[in-house]
C-alpha cells in the first residue's frame, strides 16, 4: 500500500464540514473547508526555516508504541464497521503528522489487513473527488431535513462507493436522520398520543442509530441528560399554562434528580422568567424613548435621549451596574 499524504486526511475532513454547509446553506463553512487546501501565503524566510525545523519535530518526533499499536487496532475496528472512520483518520493525522509519511504512518498501517489497506487506499483516492462533487448539490433551507440528509448521502455514495460512505459516514447520517424525524414526530404526532406512547416512539425512531453505538449505560450521565431532556420535552406538550409547565417539570426533574436538586431548577426556572420580564419591559420602554426622539438631531436632544436610555438600563438591570 502506498503512504498516503495529509491531503487526504484533509479532505476527509473536508467530509465533515461540508456536510454541515450542505445542510444548513452557510456559505462560510464552505469557505473554510477550502482553507484545507494548498495556497496560503508563505510567512518570511526566517520564519519559515523555523516553522519547517518545528514541523520535522513534529512528524520524527518519536510516539509510544502503545499508541500506533492502538490507534491501529481502532483503523482496523473502523474498517470493519465498528466505529468511526472519519474521527480515527483524523486522529491518526495528529499523531503521525500532516507531510510525507514517516516510521508512525508505516507503523499503523501494518496492522490492518491486506483487503482493510486495499479499502483505506480506495477510500483516500476518492476523497479529494468529494468536496467539489458536493458544492454542487442545490439546497435550501426551506427544504425537509430529512431530503437535504438523502441528497448529500446519495452524492457520497456515488463518489465513494456505497460501503466506503458507509464506513465514513454512516454514523453521521444515522445521527442527524434520527434528529430530523424526531423534530418531525414532535411537530406532527407527538401531542395526539399518550405519553408513554411518545416515549416508546422516540426511542423507536433511535433504534438505527444504535447500530453504530454501544448501547448506552443508564449509568452513564449523557444518557440519563438525554433520557431527562427528551422525557421533559415530550411531557411539556402537555401543557396547558405556565402554571401547569411548573408543575410538570417538576414532576419530571423528582424521576431524574434528587430534591435538592430540584428545588435549585425550580429557582432557575423562576429568575429565567423575572429576566425574560424584565427584557421585555426594557425593549417596550426603550422603543417609547426612541420614538419621542424620533426625528431629533441636535446635540443637545441626542444627549438627552442617550441620558433617558442609560437611566433605563440602570432602572430595570440594576445588577449589571453595581461597583
Amino acid at each position: 500500500m502506498k503512504p498516503f499524504h495529509s491531503i487526504a486526511l484533509a479532505a476527509a475532513c473536508t467530509g465533515v464540514v461540508l456536510l454541515g454547509w450542505a445542510v444548513s446553506g452557510d456559505s462560510a463553512i464552505q469557505e473554510a473547508a477550502a482553507s484545507l487546501g494548498p495556497g496560503a501565503t508563505a510567512p518570511p524566510a526566517a520564519l519559515a526555516a523555523a516553522a519547517g525545523a518545528a514541523a520535522v519535530d513534529k512528524i520524527e518526533k518519536p510516539r509510544t508504541r502503545d499508541e500506533r499499536t492502538s490507534l491501529s487496532r481502532r483503523l482496523a475496528a473502523d474498517l470493519a464497521g465498528a466505529g468511526d472512520l472519519l474521527q480515527t483518520l483524523k486522529q491518526l493525522e495528529r499523531l503521525c503528522g500532516s507531510t510525507a509519511p514517516g516510521p508512525c504512518l508505516d507503523e499503523v498501517l501494518t496492522g490492518l489487513s491486506a483487503p482493510q489497506r486495499q479499502t483505506l487506499t480506495d477510500i483516500l483516492a476518492r476523497l479529494p473527488l468529494l468536496g467539489p462533487r458536493l458544492s454542487t448539490l442545490l439546497m435550501s433551507t426551506g427544504q425537509p431535513m430529512l431530503d437535504r440528509i438523502d441528497a448529500i448521502s446519495r452524492m457520497r455514495a456515488e463518489v465513494l462507493g456505497a460501503a466506503n460512505a458507509q464506513l465514513l459516514f454512516g454514523r453521521q447520517e444515522a445521527q442527524l436522520r434520527y434528529q430530523a424525524q424526531l423534530e418531525q414526530f414532535i411537530e406532527r404526532d407527538a401531542a395526539r398520543l399518550p405519553l408513554a406512547q411518545r416515549l416508546a416512539a422516540a426511542e423507536t425512531l433511535r433504534a438505527p442509530l444504535l447500530q453504530h453505538d454501544t448501547a448506552p449505560s443508564v449509568d452513564d450521565p449523557n444518557e440519563r441528560a438525554r433520557q431527562y431532556q427528551l422525557t421533559l420535552r415530550l411531557t411539556l406538550l402537555d401543557a396547558t399554562d405556565e402554571a401547569d409547565r411548573a408543575r410538570l417539570s417538576a414532576q419530571v426533574r423528582s424521576q431524574f434528580f434528587p430534591p435538592e436538586q430540584v428545588a435549585q431548577l425550580a429557582r432557575n426556572d423562576r429568575f429565567d422568567a423575572q429576566q425574560r420580564d424584565r427584557m421585555a419591559t426594557y425593549a417596550e420602554r426603550k422603543l417609547a424613548i426612541q420614538a419621542r426622539y424620533t426625528g431629533a438631531d441636535t446635540p443637545a436632544a441626542l444627549q438627552q435621549r442617550d441620558a433617558e436610555l442609560d437611566a433605563l438600563r440602570r432602572e430595570v438591570f440594576p445588577d449589571s451596574f453595581q461597583p
